[in-house]
């Protein structure tokens, strides 16, 4: 086992400290003399007894050696006890899983007691002893062998799935973990196939998706502004984006805004649809483009790497993959991302279609020791320290300069090349953040404008879109739309005409290149999905200028705002002034708390 991470991942474990090294010593050698205990129980045990301890060590081989290593050739990671509380599966799916990997690799030690077992006389007595000495080791190393050094990977994989089966437990029986009492994890999908009647693609053309994390509108500049302070170098690279102001998510999570993105899909569509539908990389590749997928994040959280696995990516490349100790909030570093995006796009022949996807504006908030003004700034009006929302919120907003900086640097580059002049750019955040403006710090808290009013822009190189889809976006820049719209547009980036006209089943909003959805057309807020379980439960109706919103963590039921006249969301209307919201929200998702 030791041999087999050496080979996984050798360059991290030179990593290790003194601590870290001495830790995963310890571990190695106790679950060492576990396997050794199992292997001569297998051996000298006889008749039924031998099945039994046989069948025992290769199911515990095919779980604790097979699925930890296709979780690492799969992901860049093990699982551990971490993503396990973060709502990961213990056992991958089986199409993908450890049984072939698995049993391959149980089947050295198992013909091996067997043919052991022809030579050696029968000890049923020892054979006993070694098994519960054998089990009651690795229930030792799973109890008391969590790693404290060398990050959540600090140990051999078998002996870290040992300690995450010991963890899902503890979190069934404590309830502690939210993410694991959750009804609904997103799971491995079965798409339909993309049928296509015809493929006129915009000749010569590529498109790139960039994709943020937890950026909210008001801490962006979604059109471009001279004196613009919190993205000033992206906002300078490119001064002829087209930028909506009233953007707005329809929830406040990941796990759903991605879906929402691309495949078009609404998180309160069923789960057998939102696990069905196509994503716009399967419609890519339907129609000739090379496509690609580099993420920050973790894969391992809360089962996205299983959602995404029947994705045809040409390249692709994950957090942990690109900086094997990406932390499962702020993740691996945006730069590197883009960098190794920049690196597959240039073996890339047009067309292709690319998602970059960061997360270091994710809480904690990942910011530069070097420039962070803001948080300066606070120190030196407050040499003492602000208060925790002061605090936070120069943070965040010192990560989003950082941010600021990769991203630009990675647009410079990518304009610098032949190709990169042939490609249109969409920059969107899957959601807000709320920093303690509801008394909370993150976000899936709710639905009030911090959380789902978020930056989006795209940036088309002369020549791609036509006169009328310029003079579409030109009109959208403070028309409130929603994320609803962005996989159609994305669609018609990619093609002309339309040739996908089984599209319609799945995507719920309009090409904001054809002046995407009337803001006259109420749409449904929620946090609480068949594919995602909401761990706040909160869920409203939206019909520009008024919302109507509800959440487990506030008294009252609904509540009613005008969002252009109360951008803060502070004054209570009637609910008679939200008109026909409440009977959209409570068809959707019943009568909310009280």
């Amino acid at each position: 086992m030791v041999g087999l991470d050496w080979i996984l991942r050798a360059p991290l474990l030179r990593e290790f400290t003194r601590e870290a090294t001495t830790q995963y010593v310890h571990r190695a050698l106790a679950v060492s003399i576990a396997w050794a205990l199992l292997w001569f129980a297998a051996v000298v045990s006889r008749r039924t007894g031998a099945f039994f301890v046989r069948a025992f060590m290769a199911l515990a081989v095919a779980l604790l050696i097979g699925a930890q290593v296709h979780t690492a050739l799969r992901y860049g990671s093990y699982v551990n006890e971490r993503v396990i509380r973060m709502g990961t599966s213990l056992i991958p799916r089986i199409a993908f899983g450890p049984w072939l990997p698995g049993m391959l690799l149980a089947a050295g030690p198992l013909l091996a007691s067997i043919y052991a077992a022809k030579i050696t006389r029968s000890r049923p007595i020892l054979a006993s002893l070694a098994f519960v000495s054998s089990v009651a080791l690795f229930s030792a190393v799973g109890v008391k062998g969590a790693p404290t050094a060398g990050w959540d990977n600090g140990a051999p994989p078998d002996a870290l799935y040992l300690r995450a089966i010991v963890a899902r437990i503890d979190s069934a029986l404590t309830k502690e973990d939210i993410m694991t009492q959750l009804p609904h994890l997103p799971d491995a999908r079965t798409p339909v196939s993309v049928r296509v009647i015809e493929a006129p693609r915009r000749r010569g053309f590529n498109v790139v998706m960039l994709v943020n994390e937890s950026v909210r509108a008001s801490d962006a500049c979604s059109a471009y502004a001279p004196n613009c302070t919190s993205m000033p170098e992206l906002n300078a690279a490119l001064p002829s984006r087209f930028g909506l102001r009233e953007f707005r998510a329809v929830d406040s999570t990941t796990a759903l805004s991605l879906p929402v993105m691309w495949s078009g899909m609404h998180p309160s569509s069923s789960r057998g649809d939102l696990l069905s539908a196509p994503l716009l990389w399967e419609y890519a590749r339907a129609i000739g483009y090379k496509t690609g997928y580099f993420t920050a994040h973790n894969m391992l959280f809360a089962n996205f790497g299983r959602w995404l696995e029947s994705v045809p990516f040409d390249v692709s490349a994950n957090g942990t993959q690109i900086e094997p100790y990406a932390t499962y909030q702020a993740g691996a570093d945006d730069a590197l991302v883009m960098k190794r995006a920049l690196e597959a796009i240039a073996s890339f022949d047009d067309p292709y279609f690319v998602v970059v996807h960061f997360s270091n504006t994710h809480f904690p908030y990942w910011i530069d020791d070097k420039r962070k003004p803001f948080t300066d700034q606070l120190q030196k009006e407050e040499p003492d320290g602000g208060a925790e929302a002061e605090t936070q919120l120069a943070r965040y907003r010192d990560a989003i300069l950082r941010q600021d900086h990769a991203v630009a640097e990675f647009v410079k580059k990518l304009r610098a090349t032949d190709k990169g002049q042939r490609t249109a750019l969409m920059y969107v955040s899957d959601h807000g953040e709320q920093i303690y403006e509801r008394g909370q710090l993150g976000h899936t808290w709710s639905l009030y404008e911090e959380e789902i009013h978020v930056p989006l822009f795209i940036d088309a190189p002369a020549g791609m879109l036509t006169e009328a889809e310029i003079i579409e976006l030109r009109k959208l820049e403070s028309l409130p739309r929603t994320m609803l719209d962005v996989a159609p547009t994305v669609l018609q980036l990619l093609s002309e005409g339309d040739p996908f006209p089984e599209s319609k089943r799945w995507m719920k909003g309009t090409s904001l290149l054809r002046g995407g959805t009337p803001q006259n057309v109420a749409t449904v807020l929620t946090n609480c999905s068949d594919l995602f379980s909401c761990a706040t439960r909160n869920w409203g109706a939206m019909r520009y200028p008024f919302k109507l919103i509800s959440t487990e963590d506030e008294v009252g039921g609904w509540r009613c705002f005008n969002v252009q006249s109360d951008p803060d969301e502070r004054h209570l209307l009637p609910l008679e002034e939200c008109g026909d919201l409440r009977a959209i929200a409570e068809a959707e998702r019943g009568t909310p708390f009280r």
